[in-house]
This record gives C-alpha cells, sequence and structure tokens, in this order.
C-alpha cells in the first residue's frame, strides 16, 4: 500500500506503517498484527523500547516477527542508545538485516524514560549529554556499516577505539535509518526513511 506523493523535487512515496505499543501483549498477540499487516500490505511494523514495561524485549520480538513475514520492513521506533552499546548495536542490526534480506530501518533514540532508566538499574546521564552519545553511536555505527578500516574515536568512551570493520558488518548499499528523538519537546534530527503514516495499535 504506497501511494505516490508528488512534490517539487519528484515523486516520493508515503509507506504505511503499522506501529504497535506492545505492552501486555503476548508473542502470538503480536504474531497476528504482523502477519495481518503483512498480508495487506503495509510497508512495516515497528515495537517500542522499554525495559521495565510490562512488554516482550523490543530488538528480540522484533527479529522473530521479521524472519516470520515476507515484505514488512522491521522498525524499532526507536531504541534507546544508551541501552546497548554501538559496536554491539551494529552487529545486531547488520546481523538482522542480512537475515531478512535487507528488512530493517534502525531507529535510534537518546532514551526518553527516566524511570525505564533507574528502574533497570541503568544511570539517567544530562539531556546534552546523551545527545552527544548518541551522535557519537551513530557515527561509530555508520562507520562500522562502510566497509572501511582504521581507528574510530568516541570522546563520551574517553579513549581511542581500533574499530575495524566487524565480520559481516559491512551494510554499504542497503537502506538503514538513524533516526534521533529525544522527547516531545525535540526535533527529529536524523531521518533517513520517510516514515510518513503510520497506524498505532494499542
Amino acid at each position: 500500500m504506497i501511494a505516490p506523493l508528488n512534490s517539487e523535487e519528484g515523486e516520493q512515496h508515503i509507506h504505511f506503517v503499522v506501529r504497535v505499543h506492545q505492552a501486555h501483549m503476548t508473542y502470538q498477540h503480536l504474531l497476528a498484527i504482523w502477519q495481518v499487516a503483512d498480508d495487506l500490505g503495509y510497508d512495516g511494523a515497528s515495537l517500542y523500547d522499554l525495559l521495565a514495561a510490562p512488554c516482550l524485549e523490543c530488538w528480540t520480538t522484533l527479529t522473530m516477527l521479521t524472519m516470520v513475514t515476507h515484505r514488512l520492513y522491521g522498525i524499532p521506533m526507536v531504541l534507546s542508545h544508551t541501552y546497548r552499546h554501538p559496536t554491539v548495536l551494529a552487529k545486531m542490526a547488520a546481523t538482522l538485516d542480512e537475515a531478512s534480506g535487507g528488512r530493517l530501518v534502525l531507529g535510534l533514540g537518546a532514551g526518553g524514560s527516566q524511570r525505564d532508566h533507574e528502574a533497570a538499574g541503568i544511570p539517567w546521564r544530562p539531556l546534552q549529554e546523551r545527545l552527544v552519545q548518541l551522535e557519537e553511536g551513530i557515527q561509530l555505527i555508520r562507520f562500522l556499516w562502510s566497509g572501511q578500516k582504521g581507528p574510530s574515536r568516541a570522546a563520551s568512551m574517553a579513549q581511542w577505539k581500533e574499530a575495524d570493520t566487524l565480520d559481516q558488518c559491512s551494510r554499504e548499499g542497503h537502506r538503514f535509518s538513524s533516526v534521533g528523538t529525544v522527547s516531545t519537546t525535540s526535533c527529529v534530527r536524523w531521518l533517513v526513511w520517510p516514515i510518513c503514516a503510520t497506524l498505532a495499535l494499542t
């Protein structure tokens, strides 16, 4: 269900995405939503990323659902960069993208829930610090995906890292998005894949 949207820059497309807040949902419930969305021709489906909420963990569930559908893009909307080291996440994302035939849209955010961090025992940093770490994390992930060799330095990691491309991590030519969101009062800083319409299911 992709409808053309004409603009001065040429033809664009609206992508219809099923956005699911998976609190209190079982895997079988989510699977039914994913399969119906896949059959109806939606372009993608998303889950949110909270650790202390009464829901299945985002990345594990998203991986399982993406692998049992055929056309849906899997979209974490969005992962908190504070929960996963960018080098680990780069490998995770590259693996899922490879296994799913290129059907991953990666969403990253600066972490928007202080309560979730504190409940999970993860330090809650000031907003500006989280924004800096988010930008550095995105740069590192893109570097690892690029296929380049050499050192990459993230100031927030306090030292130089020999961040050579990980085995099977290069994703050059594949479609990834980095979406930086912080809160309802902050702007979207990165948006590559134009998700223009979503259907929220609660």
